[in-house]
């Protein structure tokens, strides 16, 4: 508060008040979009599809609980999501069991994050709002392959190379890819400093239809390969000696051929037999 001496002719003395909020901004927050954006309604009652008639969301089953890099069946952390009360999981109640749905390959996905105040347009993430990329049940499967690197996210980089326990990227550009499947869970995090804030989201995505593992599909290939190829032997073999391919006329005329049938000599050679005695 300032006082101003004789600065009015009504008061013996006047004052300014200024007031300085060093505090985050209300409503402040960073949101992830999708380049095909999915209603609230879309989400919760129906089932989208893209343009190739792919489901666009995945429904996740009762206590779901995502693979790590030990292998799909040996979960590393304790998180379950869709959890079902029934069970003996206490305090485990995930509200939300759909997720993005997207199917092997995954490469260079792009994550779009936005900047978003109450009662203002969102505007898009960019440095200095540098983020920090992290996968919440541990797995290792996956690398951010794109991000705009600038000189300015170099020095940061050396600045919090110390201090931070992840690689620094720029929301700018960010792109990750995939090398296993099923559920992938993303913190993004900006970095402190830049904003009296805690800037998080969270972007779960079910990497779906992934191929058969190694050697089921090598196998696969070869019996494939195998029947194939004989069949095409047969084939050769028939038209090679002249001999014609079966036809279903064929067929049904060489069943005719060998039908049993029952002779009424037997018969009426015994009635014979009976009437002479």
């Amino acid at each position: 508060m300032v006082y101003i001496p004789e600065a009015s002719l009504l008061c013996r003395s006047s004052s300014f008040t200024f007031t300085l909020q060093n505090s985050c901004t209300e409503g402040l927050q960073i949101v992830y979009v999708s380049q095909q954006p999915i209603s609230d309604h879309e989400w919760i009652h129906t089932d989208p599809v893209d343009h190739m008639e792919n489901k666009r969301l995945f429904n996740l089953p009762v206590n779901y609980r995502p693979p790590s890099q030990l292998g799909v069946l040996i979960p590393t952390t304790d998180n379950i999501y869709n959890a079902d009360p029934s069970h003996p999981h206490p305090r485990q109640h995930y509200p939300i069991s759909k997720l993005l749905r997207l199917t092997f390959p995954v490469t260079d996905f792009n994550i779009t994050l936005f900047l978003r105040r109450t009662n203002h347009a969102d505007h898009p993430l960019c440095s200095p709002y540098f983020v920090t990329v992290t996968e919440v049940n541990n797995r290792t499967s996956w690398k951010v392959t794109g991000t705009h690197a600038t000189p300015t996210m170099d020095r940061m980089r050396q600045y919090f190379e110390d201090s931070l326990e992840n690689n620094l990227y720029n929301p700018e550009g960010l792109q990750i890819s995939f090398y296993g499947s099923e559920l992938f869970h993303f913190r993004i995090s900006v970095i402190p400093g830049v904003v009296l804030c805690d800037l998080v989201e969270e972007v779960q995505i079910y990497v779906d239809e992934p191929p058969l593992a190694f050697p089921t599909q090598q196998l696969v290939n070869n019996m494939a390969a195998i029947i194939l190829g004989g069949l095409l032997l047969v084939g050769f073999l028939l038209i090679y000696n002249g001999v014609a391919m079966p036809t279903k006329s064929s067929i049904k005329t060489l069943l005719k051929k060998h039908k049993p049938t029952i002779s009424p000599t037997r018969t009426q050679n015994s009635t014979t037999t009976q009437g002479h005695e």
